[in-house]
């Protein structure tokens, strides 16, 4: 018995002609299998997952700008359902990426709300259970944002061999305890505000230096995540946008276990008087909304 010079484990060698093997069988398949194995050129493949709001923004034009690296990709995943004042200044911000020779792709599995008026609503609107308010499981960022954003990336990207997915989340420095590691080995998320010490307030200033003013949050029409506030500027700016929340909210308060967009547990209509509330946008954990 000899000892392998690889792995310090004891082996017989065959019984053949010429010296005897300085490695174990195991040890000589995995050398070979290293031999013809190609080596491997690491890559980084730069996407930013674009909310069209105001952080997500920011990071577009600033890598459009040359202030930060350029992007390889952005993609923007349409719930079909997003504010009309959102899809209007995605068009603006889009048109500058491209003109900085940055790819911009918009991509979509559906209408939000067309599925969230069935048995299950992928929201996290509100109801009762054994008296207790309880919120539903939220399925939509996952659904109509993270997952056609991945599918985009691997087929922008090409071979995951060797790649590595800077993914940029526009995730601000008052909201740091929104990020979370990437869930792929493939992907890397990337806070490049965190990064910078940047806040919301500083994306607001930045688009307003580079002539754009009033940058809206992204968010869904009848999201549970807008405050008060937000509910009376859009009936106030958007009265169609307005009556379709309504209209919503309706249709989920007339199944047999009546749901509520808002928190109160009370119709639209009844929350325009409530006082204004704290920050809801903290609850969305994932990165990729409201930014």
């Amino acid at each position: 018995m000899v000892m392998c010079s690889n792995c310090g484990h004891g082996f017989e060698p065959a019984n053949r002609r010429g010296p005897a093997a300085a490695r174990c069988s195991k040890c000589r398949a995995e050398r070979k299998r290293e031999l013809r194995r190609k080596p491997v050129t690491r890559r980084r493949f730069r996407v930013l997952s674009l909310g069209a709001g105001q952080q997500s923004s920011a990071l577009l034009l600033m890598s459009a700008a040359g202030l930060l690296p350029k992007l390889d990709l952005v993609v923007f995943a349409d719930t079909q359902w997003e504010r009309r004042v959102v899809y209007d200044h995605l068009e603006v911000i889009s048109s500058r990426a491209r003109d900085a020779g940055i790819r911009v792709e918009r991509v979509t599995v559906g209408n939000l709300r067309e599925s969230a008026v069935g048995d299950f609503v992928p929201m996290p609107v509100f109801g009762k259970r054994d008296g207790h308010r309880v919120v539903m499981r939220q399925m939509c960022t996952v659904d109509w944002k993270i997952v056609p954003i991945r599918r985009a990336i691997r087929e922008a990207a090409g071979p995951l061999a060797g790649l590595t997915v800077e993914l940029w989340l526009g995730i601000s420095l008052e909201e740091m305890f929104r990020m979370k590691p990437s869930p792929v080995n493939y992907i890397e998320h990337t806070y490049p505000l965190i990064d910078m010490r940047w806040t919301r307030q500083d994306c607001v200033s930045y688009l307003a230096s580079v002539g754009i003013s009033d940058p809206p949050r992204s968010s869904c029409i009848a999201c549970p995540y807008k405050s008060v506030g937000e509910w009376r500027a859009m009936k106030r700016d958007a009265p169609d946008e307005w009556a379709d929340a309504v209209d919503f909210d309706a249709s989920l308060r007339s199944r047999p276990d009546p749901l509520f967009v808002h928190q109160s547990l009370k119709p639209l209509p009844l929350v325009l008087s409530r006082p204004e509330q704290g920050e809801l946008w903290n609850n969305e954990c994932e990165g990729h909304c409201g930014v």
